[in-house]
C-alpha cells in the first residue's frame, strides 16, 4: 500500500512574483504502483481548491515532480491567484470568451430510401420505393465551438443532435455575425470537452455544427415501373405487347410517364408525394425532400 509524506519545508512557502502569489505542495510517495496509486495516497487537493494556509490561493495544477525509483514518486501541487486559478472559480464567464474553428470538406453519404424515416420515406410519385440507393457527395463546412458554461445539460444535447434550424439564425465569426439560412446547419453533438466533477462552477462544452449551401435535402429524380393514377392503386407500365416493363422510366413527379409511349392522354396522377418537391429539369423531373428534422437554434444562444 503507498504511503505519502509531505514535504513540510515547500509547503510553507510563499512566493511573490509581478502580480501574483504562488505557492507549492510536495509530497513523497512510496510502494506505489504507478502514478495514479501515487496521486491518490498523497491526497492531492483537486484544481480550484483552496489552499489550507493561504485561501486567496487556487490549486491550478498537480504533476509528478519525479520518480526516483521504481515505486517512489514525488507529487507537487501549485497554487496562486493568478487568472488561470481564477478560471475554476470566481472567473466569469465573460472572461473565457467562445472559441471556434472551421473546417472545410467534401463528404459522401448513402441516403437509405425506406420508409421509417424521421419526416418522410423517399418514393417515387407512384408511391413506390426508389429502385436505387441515393449517393450524394457535397462540399460543406464543419464548425466546432468551445465555451464555458454554468452546467451541461443533456436534454438540451438530445433534443437538437441530427436536427437542422428551423428558421433563420445569427452567429458570430469574429467582429461580426453571419446569417446561416433555415436548414443550412445541422447539429453533429454537444458534449463536454472534458471529464469534470459536478462541484466545478463552470463547464467546457463544444458544439459541433455542419454547414451546407443547399441544407440537408435529398434530391432523387422520379423514375419507377409504375404509374399512380388519382384516388386508385399503382399499376405496372406495360409495352404494346402487353408485358410488363421490368426498367424503370422517367416519371413526371404527379405519378404519370414523363413523356413516351406510356403516357396517355387524359389521365390524371395521383400527385406529388407528401413531404417532396417537384423540381423540373431538363431531361427529367425531380423530387426534393428533407429528410432530418428541424428545431429552434435560438435555444443554443450563439
Amino acid at each position: 500500500m503507498a504511503t505519502a509524506t509531505e514535504r513540510w519545508t515547500v509547503s510553507s512557502q510563499l512566493s511573490l512574483g509581478v502580480d501574483v502569489e504562488v505557492a507549492r505542495k510536495e509530497w513523497d510517495v512510496i510502494d506505489a504502483a504507478d502514478e495514479l496509486e501515487a496521486v491518490f495516497a498523497a491526497g492531492v487537493a483537486r484544481r480550484g481548491e483552496l489552499h489550507p494556509r493561504w485561501p486567496q490561493l487556487k490549486c491550478t495544477n498537480v504533476v509528478v515532480v519525479e520518480k526516483p525509483g521504481p515505486t517512489v514518486y514525488v507529487i507537487g501541487a501549485t497554487y496562486d491567484n493568478s487568472r488561470r486559478a481564477a478560471g475554476r472559480g470566481n472567473e466569469t464567464l465573460e472572461e473565457r470568451p467562445m472559441r471556434m474553428q472551421w473546417f472545410a470538406t467534401l463528404t459522401e453519404q448513402r441516403i437509405e430510401t425506406t420508409a421509417g424515416k424521421p419526416k418522410f420515406p423517399l418514393v417515387n410519385s407512384a408511391g413506390e420505393e426508389l429502385p436505387d440507393p441515393v449517393i450524394q457527395t457535397t462540399p460543406q463546412l464543419q464548425l466546432v465551438v468551445r465555451r464555458w458554461e454554468q452546467d451541461y445539460d443533456p436534454g438540451l444535447a438530445l433534443a437538437m443532435m441530427n436536427r437542422v434550424n428551423d428558421a433563420d439564425f445569427s452567429i458570430k465569426t469574429g467582429r461580426r455575425s453571419r446569417t446561416i439560412k433555415r436548414g443550412q446547419a445541422k447539429i453533429i453533438h454537444i458534449t463536454p470537452v472534458q471529464e469534470y466533477s459536478v462541484d466545478e462552477e463552470l463547464v467546457h462544452v463544444e458544439y459541433f455544427f455542419e454547414f451546407r449551401e443547399n441544407g440537408w435535402t435529398t434530391r432523387v429524380m422520379d423514375r419507377g415501373i409504375h404509374k399512380r393514377l388519382a384516388d386508385t392503386k399503382s399499376t405496372r407500365f406495360e409495352d404494346k405487347d402487353k408485358i410488363p416493363l421490368s426498367s424503370p422510366i422517367r416519371l413526371d413527379g404527379q405519378g404519370l410517364a414523363l413523356d413516351g409511349p406510356y403516357r396517355i392522354a387524359g389521365e390524371t396522377g395521383a400527385g406529388t408525394p407528401d413531404g417532396a418537391e417537384r423540381l423540373e429539369g431538363e431531361f427529367a423531373v425531380f423530387l426534393e425532400y428533407e429528410t432530418l428534422e428541424e428545431v429552434s437554434f435560438s435555444r443554443l444562444g450563439l
